[in-house]
């Protein structure tokens, strides 16, 4: 272990073992496979997780409570509508740092603000891994195609087959999601691309289902 991050490690454990105590509902979004360490192949230490909106000023005050008993300092905090981030940060006596930022997304899945997956429907489906609560495999695999296609990103290799397989085996889920926030004609069009494996050719309907994804999330 790091030694600049073993004081954040603990600071990790310690802040989800209080968590589940409280009975904060959380679903950690990604990255999770590591904890409570930072990943390996990362030279940071970032966690997406969503949060209760009911529960959130609860989990707030717990954030700072784990980091002033782990003797660590909240150097950073932004609010957003609809994230709040804040950075948690060890400093040794030498000046080496170690930190954790914690981004804390509130109402449910969206792309900027416009939602299209609810914090209900994300945290009744969330799953136990270790000691974290994490989102179902399916709304990983969802969150790693769609954030990505929104924001005009292609897909990274390392999610590709496991987001090919999983919509494969969940397609009756997978086509209801799809229908309902982007149309039956997006949906085939969709769908044919993903039985060809060619998920970076879902791009080619970015401006489309953003257009789609606008108006549901004004209506729902």
């Amino acid at each position: 272990m790091d030694l600049n991050y073993a004081q954040i490690t603990l600071f990790v454990h310690d802040l989800f073992e209080s968590l589940n105590h409280n009975n904060i509902r959380y679903a950690i979004l990604r990255n999770y496979e590591s904890l409570p360490e930072k990943p390996t192949d990362s030279d940071y230490f970032d966690l997406d997780l969503l949060v209760n909106s009911h529960d959130l000023k609860r989990y707030i005050k717990i954030v700072y409570d784990m980091a002033k008993r782990n003797k660590l300092a909240v150097i950073k905090k932004i609010d957003r509508e609809y994230c709040k981030t804040i950075r948690v940060v060890f400093i040794d006596k030498n000046g080496n740092v170690g930190s954790v930022q914690l981004d804390s997304h509130v109402t449910g899945q969206n792309w900027w603000g416009f939602l299209y997956l609810s914090e209900e429907q994300i945290l009744d489906d969330r799953i136990l891994y270790k000691s974290f609560y994490v989102v179902s495999d399916f709304h990983r695999h969802l969150f790693n195609w769609l954030d990505k296609l929104l924001f005009g990103n292609y897909i990274k290799q390392k999610y590709k087959s496991d987001i090919l397989r999983t919509f494969k085996e969940r397609n009756q889920e997978f086509s209801s999601f799809l229908n309902k926030v982007f149309g039956l004609e997006l949906t085939n069009r969709l769908k044919t691309r993903f039985k060809s494996g060619d998920l970076e050719g879902t791009l080619v309907y970015r401006r489309k289902m953003i257009n789609k994804l606008l108006k549901y999330s004004l209506i729902n």
